[in-house]
């Protein structure tokens, strides 16, 4: 599901964006992103994280996952210039003003990004927001909270993977399972 959405998203919105013949339904293209965006909080409001019951923890993580893949697709091809593209910026101005509310709050509910890696912190997101947009960026105070909360959620992440790699590869030898799946390869 989340390549369908970054495909419909990232390739044929993007090319819509870039195109002439597509000027008319550029406003219903964004308006379309953001709806996809804005689903994704109800659905995540139905599985909230229980700590007292483990089935209800771990269907609230999968689902947080797959919200995150969903959301973190979606704003990024919006905001990136890529290969795909050529490089070449939409047609018409982005709508940075309904755009970056909606990020905001699935950012609250940390659902932009699963670590807080792809382009780091809320600070950096609306730096990077910043460069495609013709308008400056107001800042709020929210955002000054959500870069703490990310920058700590980053960096918990991190850690926390770094621990579980350091585990499963203890200085830098193949557990014993491993050896047996190399050693059946043709």
């Amino acid at each position: 599901m989340c390549r369908k959405a970054h495909f419909i998203v990232g390739c044929i919105f993007g090319k819509m964006l870039r195109s002439e013949k597509w000027v008319g339904h550029h406003q219903e293209v964004f308006e379309a992103v953001i709806a996809v965006l804005r689903a994704l909080i109800p659905i995540a409001k139905k599985y909230p994280h229980k700590p007292k019951n483990s089935m209800d923890t771990l269907i609230h993580f999968q689902v947080k996952s797959f919200l995150c893949n969903m959301s973190l697709w979606t704003w990024c091809d919006m905001i990136s210039k890529d290969g795909i593209h050529d490089k070449k910026p939409s047609l018409v101005a982005f709508p940075i003003d309904v755009f970056v509310p909606t990020l905001r709050r699935l950012g609250m509910m940390d659902l932009l990004d699963e670590d807080w890696n792809m382009y780091g912190s809320w600070d950096q997101i609306l730096d990077n927001i910043a460069q495609i947009g013709d308008v400056p960026l107001s800042r709020v105070n929210a955002d000054v909270v959500l870069t703490e909360k990310s920058n700590f959620w980053k960096k918990a992440r991190n850690s926390s993977c770094c621990r579980r790699m350091s585990r499963n590869y203890s200085f830098g030898d193949l557990p014993h399972s491993a050896f047996s799946i190399l050693a059946s390869a043709p």
